[in-house]
């Protein structure tokens, strides 16, 4: 865990400096510093995946603290460096000089850091790193008479004889990483084998080989590892070893293993652990099979576990039910005694465990890109509905889901997003209008969970407003109690990288009245954030500060202001920014110049009709190139021409909302420029344009007050690739709507709701529609076709 995090904190500093201008990369400072970061990430590699020794897991904590502090200056040095904004290549070179050399102190010193790091100093003296693994062995009852049999047969034949593979198998969860682990450390084995390594799962045949190498070999002897493999085999074959190799799928790997292994006769031993009985093949001399444990030896396992010798004999009945639960898996008892450990030790809670019958979250076996994901959530109050998507733009926003290959970020962040809910880790809450899930809920336990684990990985904290003062190497904060109150009496957080702010057990919203105040403290105290989110704190005042525009390095903003009518022209400052989330501000009358430097700006939600603005002549020919969603604007003159010209060239999701029914149907008849459209939402009276002017990639149409003529159905219903369609209120006038056979082929959702429309529907349309919604809506049921009548669901 420790060493994903530092993983990802070195990444991130190295994201940033990629996106850099060239002339701050080149800098005779920067190039150092570029160099000490890629050495620091091939030491991570080889140390991700297992657990360590003490100073090993110090040594990822430095590691972890120096990164962040290069991401705050290297973020301070782009942004002084594009102040300036010159035109001059020699004045954006002298610019970027000037700010490089402010802060040259600081860059020397995080390069003797890194230079101190990267040969590992400990206790003083340099030393290299000790790879063998020091795991946590769990306690696990009922394996001591298999760790003997495992030890003996392969220590047997007194070192002598030929190498031998031994396996053993078992069901998910049985147990099998455990026994390996526990005979990995015996001390018989320790004494016996002289070179011991234990892969985590199957690697190649040329990357165990390079291990054994470089981990069993004298300094002089460690070569490349392209040299030939008899030079390898040589350095190898005078120890007798003992590998493990976890999770290996199937016999593949160890045929291609054995015939690169030297086999000296002298008692060399290769133990594998697999869910597949690999006994089939005649080079595996012997196997042992996991079964699972009685129940007495489940319920001893949870109650070691939990209860740790106390006496709860009334929770003696519940337990073993729960035990009989987890089917005799050693680590669906150890997954149920994790949650356990984080709720009261009390009959209602542990029956509230057995109403549970969804798979047992298994916190452990999680892949640590998705255990960060999953700790995220403990930002949260257990009780409030999480938007799936701006969780998933704070997830990027941190680093932690970026994009892989052809797979969009937002689309691996959904991915995730579906695998913590598969592994019963977070519940679904509201859905969308095309089943898809809109909000989650985190189970109280595992909040708990999330909030325990996170503060023992120094990963994010908590402050309930118990006058706890922020520890100085913690990067996210969540505040659930007094926030302007929380915030003066933390002083200087210039360490923190993510403020989150709610109100204590509740899902209303606070208001925030001393808006001056609050952006003071804010600002001061919290200069390097990159995650802002206040969207469950309302903040009382019509404009916000030019002090925003202090917060240079965030990515992400959320803000819960409906009053506000104005931003700063400070924004302009915010060239990082990801997201700018303001949805309740209906008053918003426009944005500032300064939107069209956000070059990384990818989604834009508004709560009302503000104007864009028109670029600039020195800005004339920038653009928005990731923007994804805009939504809440108003559909002038001005923002067709931006569409025509390509200024925001990516945009998937369109909400438009406008009085003058001419200026949106001018608007409309341009859409098809939007080449990427998916989504549209119409707001305020308007005339649909031809059916030319809908982008082919349109899926989801929505209409709310448009007022359209019934005769609109017509151009509706051939829209060629809608799947999902929206008719709220007063979507359509007239006194009946007509949908003619043949018509919205390929639609899928349809939600009609407070339309006062008679709609007929003919046989042979919407022909495959799964879901229909209606509430408060007028429909002619006998015109409904038996096949979509099966499929209506009202909503009251």
């Amino acid at each position: 865990m420790a060493a994903k995090d530092a993983c990802l904190a070195v990444e991130n500093v190295q994201q940033q400096l990629e996106q850099a201008p060239a002339l701050v990369q080149e800098t005779h400072k920067m190039k150092p510093l570029r160099t000490g970061l890629r050495t620091m990430s091939l030491l991570l590699k080889e140390l991700d995946g297992e657990e360590y020794e003490p100073d090993v897991a110090e040594w990822l904590q430095r590691v972890r603290d120096v990164a962040y502090k290069a991401q705050d200056v290297v973020g301070s040095i782009v942004v002084e460096a594009n102040h300036q904004n010159q035109r001059s290549k020699l004045r954006r070179w002298l610019s970027r000089e000037r700010a490089t050399k402010n802060h040259a102190g600081e860059i020397d010193n995080i390069g003797k850091r890194i230079e101190e790091i990267c040969s590992f100093k400990v206790g003083g003296s340099k030393k290299e790193f000790n790879y063998s693994p020091s795991f946590k062995i769990e306690d696990i009852v009922g394996f001591e008479d298999a760790k003997e049999k495992l030890v003996t047969k392969l220590i047997g034949d007194a070192g002598s004889g030929r190498r031998k593979v031994m396996l053993i198998f078992g069901e998910a969860g049985a147990g099998k990483t455990t026994l390996a682990r526990m005979v990995f450390s015996d001390h018989r084995i320790e004494e016996h084998f002289r070179c011991r390594e234990w892969f985590s799962q199957a690697l190649s045949p040329e990357e165990i080989l390079c291990r054994l190498l470089k981990h069993n070999s004298s300094p002089e002897k460690q070569t490349d590892c392209l040299l030939t493999g008899e030079l390898k085999a040589e350095n190898i074959k005078q120890n007798r070893y003992l590998i493990i190799i976890d999770n290996v799928p199937n016999i593949d790997v160890l045929d291609e293993l054995m015939s690169s292994l030297p086999d000296e006769l002298n008692g060399s031993r290769i133990l594998l652990a697999s869910r597949a009985d690999l006994n089939v093949q005649q080079s595996v001399s012997f196997s042992y099979k996991i079964k699972p444990l009685d129940v007495d030896h489940s319920w001893k396992l949870l109650s070691k576990k939990v209860l740790d010798g106390e006496n709860h004999q009334d929770l003696e009945k519940l337990g073993i039910r729960m035990a009989e639960k987890c089917k005799g898996l050693p680590r669906a008892i150890v997954a149920m005694a994790a949650l356990l450990n984080h709720v009261d030790k009390s009959v209602e809670m542990w029956s509230e465990f057995l109403k549970f019958d969804d798979p047992i979250p298994e916190y452990d076996e999680l892949p640590r890109e998705l255990k960060l994901c999953l700790l995220y959530f403990g930002h949260f109050p257990a009780i409030l509905p999480i938007p799936a998507k701006q969780m998933v733009q704070m997830w990027m926003a941190e680093g932690l889901v970026k994009q892989n290959g052809s797979m969009r970020a937002e689309e691996l962040g959904e991915h995730y997003m579906k695998k913590l809910k598969n592994q019963s880790f977070i519940k679904e809450g509201t859905k969308r209008s095309d089943g898809s899930v809109k909000t989650f809920y985190i189970f109280n336990y595992i909040s708990r969970l999330c909030v325990s684990k996170g503060e023992t990985e120094k990963f994010f904290k908590v402050y309930m407003g118990n006058n706890n003062k922020p520890q100085k190497n913690i990067k996210r904060m969540a505040i659930h109690s007094n926030l302007l109150a929380d915030l003066k009496s933390f002083g200087d957080c210039s360490h923190a990288h993510s403020l989150h702010g709610f109100r204590e057990k509740t899902e209303n919203t606070t208001i925030i009245q001393s808006v001056d105040d609050f952006w003071e403290t804010l600002v001061n105290n919290f200069r390097n954030l990159r995650v802002l989110n206040l969207g469950f704190l309302e903040l009382d005042k019509h404009k916000v500060p030019k002090e925003l525009g202090k917060l240079v390095h965030l990515k992400y903003l959320r803000l819960r202001a409906p009053t506000v009518k104005q931003l700063p022209s400070s924004i302009v400052n915010l060239q990082q920014l990801e997201t700018l989330d303001m949805r309740e501000s209906e008053y918003l009358v426009s944005l500032p110049q300064g939107i069209w430097k956000m070059k990384y700006l990818r989604n834009l939600y508004l709560g009302g009709s503000a104007i864009l603005p028109k670029p600039l002549r020195i800005d004339y020919y920038k653009s928005l190139p990731d923007l994804q969603t805009l939504s809440g604007v108003c559909p002038d003159k001005v923002l067709k021409k931006l569409m025509v010209r390509a200024k925001f060239p990516s945009v998937k999701k369109l909400r438009i909302c406008s009085s003058d029914l001419d200026l949106t149907c001018n608007f409309l008849n341009s859409l098809d420029h939007l080449y990427h459209l998916q989504s549209l939402r119409i707001e305020k009276p308007t005339k649909l344009p031809d059916l030319d002017a809908f982008p082919l990639s349109l899926t989801k149409l929505t209409l709310l007050k448009t007022k359209l003529p019934s005769e609109s159905i017509k151009t509706l219903e051939k829209i060629p690739s809608l799947r999902i369609l929206k008719l709220l209120e007063e979507a359509i006038c007239g006194e009946e709507v007509k949908c003619s056979a043949g018509g919205f082929l390929r639609l899928e959702f349809l939600t009609i709701e407070n339309l006062a429309v008679k709609m007929w529907i003919q046989e042979g349309a919407m022909r495959y529609v799964k879901c229909f919604f209606v509430k408060e809506s007028t429909l002619n049921w006998e015109t409904i076709p038996d096949y979509l009548r099966k499929k209506v669901e009202c909503r009251n």
